[in-house]
């Protein structure tokens, strides 16, 4: 089984939040597939998922914040749930 994760803004309900939904909806129906969400925002975009039963985080915090800091830790799934709860 191959584990996709999904890196999405997520803070507006538009065409690129609305692409994505359709998109993992889609890629959840691959039993090869698991499809996780890692979302800047809990908005729209996180409910739908979640109502999908998708695995969905919600980083809580800007874009901006993010590319301004060294994202290598995402990138790191040994301690990924870790880092995620500081």
């Amino acid at each position: 089984m191959l584990t996709v994760w999904h890196f999405i803004s997520g803070d507006l309900w538009a065409g690129a939040e609305v692409m994505a939904y359709n998109l993992l909806k889609h890629l959840q129906q691959h039993e090869d597939l698991q499809i996780h969400a890692l979302l800047l925002n809990e908005g729209r975009l996180s409910q739908e998922l979640k109502g999908l039963g998708m695995d969905v985080v919600a980083l809580r915090i800007s874009f901006t914040h993010i590319a301004s800091r060294r994202m290598s830790w995402l990138f790191c799934p040994q301690d990924f749930w870790e880092r995620l709860a500081l």
